[in-house]
């Protein structure tokens, strides 16, 4: 059965009877002037359609007799055409979906009347994300006078516990974009030379994901020196200098399942004796933490793993005295692991949550360190299974004398 079909299915399966569901993959959104922002499908859209073009709405219908899945897209117009292109056709839309029923828009409110008074329908369940200020459903209960008067009730959890346990196609899709993103790390790590510019380095990442078809799954960081110890640090426009750290948070995507790895290496090829010390303690913290992962533990679990590591081995080398948490806090002060999937912080797993097999996370253990102008994290992404895990990133280079070795060889 086709992915979609599935998952709509098991969706169905778990709302009120007399229901319709109604999705959107939303509209572009304009940059200036006649340029929009590149479109991307809402996720939990495309994760039940496959579909990744605007303007395209998923309808789901449930009865004790009843059960519809319809998708309506755009009617072709062939003078838009002309300018930007075709939209999906009906075929194509029924092929990626694996939805029978394709319908034009045009045809929506007709179907949406049809059916409330067709089948009774009495609850519209619509996606609405809250917090995340993303209200597609309620603009689409704004736009259908109909639906005002069922009730309303919100999908978005539903759909994001689904997400958070990968299926073997999802992990397929992982897996090449983890490919693909190892490829641009070792083009990177090719060409890079002390007094290149962070933006030069990226570059040869980008090239790499151009020449593979393939979009970057979030903003690349290359952040050299002091400014690795700035989390979210992206302009990447300095100059790396010789004995610098230069690290690197990146990834690519596949089917828009992204990867998300961090990796720091020296810019000259050699760790100092100060850099290769804290390097060693974040990827040590990273080992145990990896060790750890099974069904029922949760990402709280690995933080607190990641924390004790820290404060062992931060006060042997006399970084902190006492070993407490707040120091510890000095110089690491994020979460070690999140979920991965349709996005890179995907949807589903709180951070007490028991995780279970086919889970995807990250292990990302850093230390910052900015009066050294030291910045260290090391990610990898991390397949939870039935009695441990597997590390889906294995293959990127992160041990120290393998580094080393690269760039004596490269």
């Amino acid at each position: 059965m086709n992915f979609h079909v599935e998952k709509c299915n098991v969706l169905l399966e778990q709302i009120l009877d007399k229901s319709m569901v109604l999705l959107t993959s939303g509209k572009p959104i304009k940059c200036s002037a006649d340029e929009n922002y590149p479109f991307c499908s809402n996720r939990n859209f495309y994760y039940l359609t496959g579909i990744n073009d605007p303007n395209v709405v998923l309808m789901l219908i449930k009865t004790k007799s009843t059960l519809k899945k319809i998708v309506f897209i755009e009617k072709p117009d062939s003078f838009m055409e002309k300018w930007v292109g075709k939209t999906i056709s009906k075929d194509e839309a029924k092929s990626v979906s694996g939805i029978e029923q394709i319908e034009y828009l045009d045809n929506l409110n007709r179907l949406i009347n049809h059916n409330i008074d067709e089948l009774n329908i009495k609850n519209i369940y619509i996606d609405d994300e809250g917090d995340k200020l993303i209200h597609f459903g309620k603009d689409l209960i704004r736009e259908y006078s109909a639906l005002e008067k069922l009730n309303e009730h919100n999908i978005y959890d539903m759909i994001a516990r689904l997400r958070s346990i990968k299926e073997q196609e999802e992990i397929n899709a992982i897996k090449v974009a983890i490919q693909t993103t190892n490829a641009g790390i070792i083009n990177m790590l090719e060409n890079f030379k002390p007094m290149m510019n962070e933006s030069e380095i990226e570059a040869y990442f980008d090239y790499t994901l151009k020449s593979k078809k393939k979009d970057r799954a979030f903003t690349t960081i290359a952040a050299g020196g002091q400014r690795g110890t700035t989390l979210h640090y992206i302009a990447n426009d300095q100059i790396v200098i010789d004995n610098e750290l230069i690290l690197f948070d990146l990834g690519a995507a596949e089917k828009h399942y992204c990867a998300d790895i961090s990796r720091t290496f020296p810019i000259n090829g050699k760790f100092t004796k100060r850099q290769r010390e804290i390097y060693e303690i974040v990827l040590l913290a990273q080992k145990n933490v990896i060790a750890a992962i099974k069904p029922g533990l949760t990402t709280n679990d690995l933080q607190n793993i990641t924390v004790e590591t820290y404060q062992k081995e931060l006060k042997k080398i006399g970084l902190i005295k006492n070993g407490t948490i707040e120091e510890v806090q000095k110089y690491y002060f994020h979460g070690v692991s999140h979920s991965l999937g349709l996005d890179t912080h995907d949807v589903g797993l709180k951070r007490s949550d028991a995780l279970v097999a086919g889970c995807v996370i990250t292990v990302e253990p850093g230390l910052y360190i900015q009066d050294e102008g030291i910045g260290i994290r090391i990610e990898d992404d991390v397949l939870v299974t039935k009695d441990g895990c597997e590390v889906l990133s294995k293959d990127i280079i992160k041990e120290i004398d393998d580094i080393e070795r690269f760039f004596i060889k490269r």
